[in-house]
């Protein structure tokens, strides 16, 4: 699915905002990189370190350690993500990347330890290295031209759930418990996911 850019006489301008909307593509993009921004920015860096201190009682090592561990294992990932995002195709990744995801924060409810902790942590860790990479490959097919609206509207999706999840993370903590955080912000996610149904079968080039 490929959006038609606006075109000036024989040079193209850009992909116009209204009709990168009316990608399905670029809306599933959209809701991707948001989930991105809600997830790995705002609610694991806000919610993890007082999981960590305040329901596990682990020293506070422990908030490097997980960090660590998750910036290694999103690391190594990264290029093959990117590799089997272009062989595999942008839909069956995004669907992957946020249902892993989905359920990595759903399992985070239920940690019990140092281990249960690290092993929920590496299952994110997974997810969002897909979850960060299949958005961008498919504004990258689905945006031609300079595109500057409409690749800036998406990077702010971003942006915009990296300032949601955190307040609405310490609200759920201050009103309910970790466990309702960490289930309400799965559910999220998981709804992020859902527009990556509606893409072509196969959005890759080629």
């Amino acid at each position: 699915e490929r959006v038609t850019p606006t075109v000036r006489g024989p040079t193209v301008v850009s992909t116009a905002l209204r009709t990168a909307l009316a990608s399905a593509s670029y809306r599933a993009a959209l809701a991707g990189k948001f989930g991105v921004g809600f997830s790995v920015l705002g609610v694991r860096r806000t919610v993890i370190p007082l999981l960590i201190v305040g329901k596990l009682d682990l020293a506070p090592r422990w908030i490097g350690v997980v960090f660590v561990v998750a910036a290694l294992v999103q690391g190594v990932l990264l290029l093959p993500a990117g590799r089997a995002v272009d062989q595999i195709g942008r839909k069956p990744m995004l669907l992957a990347g946020g249902g892993v995801t989905t359920i990595a924060l759903a399992g985070l409810a239920f940690v019990h330890d140092a281990p249960t902790l690290l092993a929920a942590t590496v299952l994110f860790a997974v997810g969002a290295s897909v979850l960060g990479v299949a958005p961008a490959a498919i504004v990258g097919d689905v945006v031609e031209g300079k595109g500057g609206t409409a690749v800036a509207v998406w990077q702010m999706a971003s942006d915009l759930g990296s300032v949601i999840g955190p307040v609405g993370a310490g609200a759920l903590i201050q009103h309910g418990s970790f466990e309702l955080t960490l289930l309400v912000s799965a559910a999220v996610i998981g709804a992020c996911t859902l527009p990556g149904l509606r893409m072509p079968g196969r959005l890759s080039p080629g």
